[in-house]
């Protein structure tokens, strides 16, 4: 597992919002991204990239799991302190390069819109 530089910017789509997500330190094994939220966000994000799907993990006052299909309807598990909320997640685009990702998202619930959502993230081995 590899110490990485990690830049990572989310962009709410609905609300026309842009925030730095991340940027500090992480770690990549070539298959799994993970990285430290800075404030006002709470928490380690997981980016897992497999051959057919890409797992967004969340862990922090809430936590979620994004399963983005490369092909067809994916999942969203949700957890807050208020219960767990099942949804579907349609991935709209992605691009993965050597040290960039681009991922860009929307939640479903009953085919209504909950979120979409844009992840830019930047890393780079530390020496």
């Amino acid at each position: 597992m590899s110490r990485v530089a990690v830049r990572a910017i989310h962009q709410d789509l609905l609300e026309h919002t842009r925030s730095v997500l991340s940027d500090g330190a992480g770690t990549f094994d070539g298959e799994t991204l993970t990285c430290t939220e800075c404030p006002p966000f709470q928490g380690t994000d997981r980016l897992i990239f497999r051959d057919t799907e890409i797992v967004l993990i969340h862990e922090g006052e809430t936590e979620s799991e994004i399963v983005l299909r490369l092909q067809g309807m994916g999942t969203a598990k949700i957890l807050t302190p208020y219960g767990t909320m099942f949804c579907e997640a349609k991935l709209l685009e992605y691009q993965r390069q050597q040290t960039a990702v681009h991922i860009a998202y929307q939640i479903l619930q009953n085919g209504d819109v909950l979120s979409h959502i844009a992840l830019d993230y930047q890393f780079r081995p530390l020496v």
